[in-house]
């Protein structure tokens, strides 16, 4: 089968995605490179050791694992539970909230 030079580009961006995460070509990839990158290291601090807090999340509260905060609005990026993929590799992602999703212990923050 031939493909035409659209086609051809196509397959290329489509192997590209599938072999290093990478998204051209407006495609959309689970594995995007930066989907999960941590902010800007600018005004956000990592938080040593990481603290656990009260997460509000899907309309219920969880017990997250807090990595990192923005000192002037004080949004947390926490950890998620891990999902483990199809070949057994536990993925973990990260999700920034805002000061009224989450409950931290006081004088940890």
């Amino acid at each position: 089968m031939k493909l035409s030079n659209c086609g051809r580009e196509r397959a290329q961006a489509a192997v590209r995605a599938h072999v290093v995460g990478y998204s051209g070509c407006g495609m959309t990839e689970f594995n995007e490179l930066g989907r999960d990158a941590p902010p800007a290291r600018s005004r956000w601090r990592q938080l040593e050791p990481p603290v656990t807090v009260r997460a509000y999340i899907a309309q219920q509260w969880h017990d997250l694992l807090a990595v990192d905060i923005d000192d002037e609005t004080h949004e947390l990026r926490v950890e998620m539970p891990p999902v483990t993929d199809a070949n057994g590799v536990d993925l973990i992602s990260h999700r920034v909230l805002p000061p009224s999703l989450y409950q931290a212990p006081p004088g940890t923050l």
